[in-house]
């Protein structure tokens, strides 16, 4: 590959930085449409402008990497909201399906969500009707599952109170995305795009959700369409797509070894999550491109998991029992000084990084000699980041000279740093309970203080993270931070420029 094309879900650092960070990796010329033309939270992407510049730049590339979403419907959430008609949409996917026949294309798509909580990005009934929907949605499909009346028969009983219209507007949606995510398995088993990731967030193991992921499952299966790949995930499936385009081109397979904190847990299901652990993590070395085998392994991806069978919050995470994260850390700095490209997904806490083995990673010359970290999230949302890292890094050891990797290196394994461990675990618990209650404000819609936020923010992280991460990567470490999305969910971090697309 010697020219790619990247198309981001939307504008968020973690669909679209987080990507950015490791393009340099392939030694590729590579290139990314303008932030400002990609969807965001409250606005879809400007779709006319979108698709000339596809066109344009797609003309002298020699691979792609986008997301269906941005470009049938204008981002993830312009999907979970658009009023565009059926119509509109086949002419949209009609364009897309033209494009990845002229161009060998690995495509991401997202299975509707079921959300877990909270309404700001669903249609507007979410917040009033969520809980009988998601009770409903659970029922229905374990009654079927288990053939049980009785629950089936309790799962309508919970939309007694919603409106006709909210459960009629809730299942013509799911239709249609799987309508058109049905035409794009159909379209991967004719041999374009060259590969399809369905990925899903927000799951548990019985809904809609997987009734529908069921269906596409049952049809890659009949087609015997072997480029489409069905995970949970869904923010970091580009990041994904990136290492199995690189893994195809280079023609070789990574073997890949993996190991546990907790192995007697890896059978236990993440939050947000429909499968157990160790399942999940096979579907995503897989789409990646790799064999797990502990046969000669190239590779050493270690799952800091969580005991149990119940996951906590990263916020959460005072208190519970700890880990043997200085036997994790001395276990990935022997395998690394073996040859072994390591990387270790923090997936112990949902939505945050362990404070203790971060600090006892930094505690280690050269962050354990981690290819790959990452602790944010949901669980695929840190898996498939830590793939993407550790398998681009196994590539590009043929092709990068060793200063330019720690250049890159250093680059992508910061910005995990200051967001999964500083922004998720340290500073955005902090401005949750002491900065944004005094300024009368809301954490989903920080609005005219956000300024005071941002300034807070700052301070914390000068105080009590970048010294640290400096310490290990150099300086500077973080030039300046803002909320691109206008809440505290997530922080755009900003890093020191480096070597930028074209």
């Amino acid at each position: 590959m010697n020219r790619i094309v990247f198309i981001p879900l939307d504008d968020r650092p973690a669909t679209r930085d987080t990507v950015l960070d490791l393009l340099p990796l392939t030694g590729a010329l590579w290139t990314t449409p303008p932030r400002e033309i990609l969807g965001g939270r409250r606005r879809p992407a400007d779709l006319e402008a979108l698709w000339r510049w596809v066109e344009r730049e797609t003309a002298s590339a020699d691979g792609l990497v986008a997301s269906a979403e941005v470009l049938i419907h204008g981002g993830l959430v312009a999907s979970r909201l658009s009023v565009d008609s059926m119509d509109v949409l086949w002419r949209r996917l009609d364009r897309l399906v033209r494009l990845v026949a002229r161009i060998p294309t690995y495509l991401s798509a997202v299975n509707p969500r079921i959300p877990t909580g909270g309404a700001e990005e669903e249609p507007g009934y979410w917040g009033p009707h969520g809980d009988a929907l998601r009770r409903y949605s659970r029922l229905v499909d374990q009654g079927e599952q288990s053939a049980d009346d009785a629950k089936l028969q309790e799962g309508v009983a919970a939309l007694a109170g919603v409106p006709v219209t909210a459960v009629d507007d809730l299942l013509r949606r799911r239709r249609r995305q799987l309508l058109i995510n049905i035409e794009l398995v159909t379209a991967a088993a004719r041999g374009a795009p060259k590969s399809v990731l369905i990925g899903q967030d927000d799951a548990e193991p019985y809904g809609l959700t997987r009734a529908d992921l069921a269906v596409l499952r049952r049809l890659r299966d009949l087609l015997q369409a072997t480029g489409v790949h069905i995970s949970a995930g869904a923010d970091e499936l580009c990041a994904r797509l990136l290492a199995r385009l690189v893994t195809d081109a280079s023609g070789r397979t990574p073997r890949v070894a993996v190991r546990y904190t907790f192995p007697e847990a890896r059978r236990s299901v993440p939050r947000y999550e429909p499968a157990a652990l160790e399942e999940t993590i096979a579907a995503h070395l897989h789409a990646a491109g790799c064999t797990i085998s502990d046969d000669e392994p190239e590779v050493m991806v270690w799952v800091h998991n969580f005991p149990g069978v119940q996951q906590r919050e990263a916020v959460d995470q005072r208190g519970a029992p700890p880990a043997p994260v200085r036997t994790v850390a001395a276990a990935l700095v022997e395998a690394s000084s073996r040859g072994l490209v390591c990387g270790c997904a923090d997936v112990r806490f949902a939505n945050g990084a362990d404070d203790a083995l971060v600090h006892s990673f930094l505690a280690r010359e050269d962050f354990a000699g981690l290819a790959g970290y990452a602790g944010w999230n949901t669980c695929s949302n840190s898996l498939g980041t830590v793939i993407a890292q550790v398998v681009l890094a196994y590539h590009a050891r043929t092709h990068l000279s060793q200063v330019r990797y720690r250049q890159i290196r250093r680059r992508y394994l910061a910005r995990r740093l200051l967001d999964d461990w500083g922004y998720q675990t340290m500073v955005r618990p902090y401005l949750a309970r002491e900065v944004v209650p005094g300024l009368q404000a809301d954490a989903t819609n920080l609005g005219p203080a956000v300024d005071v936020v941002r300034d807070a923010a700052q301070r914390r992280f000068r105080e009590q993270i970048v010294p640290s991460v400096e310490r290990v990567f150099g300086a500077p470490a973080m030039m300046g931070l803002s909320f691109p999305w206008d809440r505290l969910f997530e922080v755009d971090v900003e890093l020191p420029d480096d070597e930028q697309g074209l």
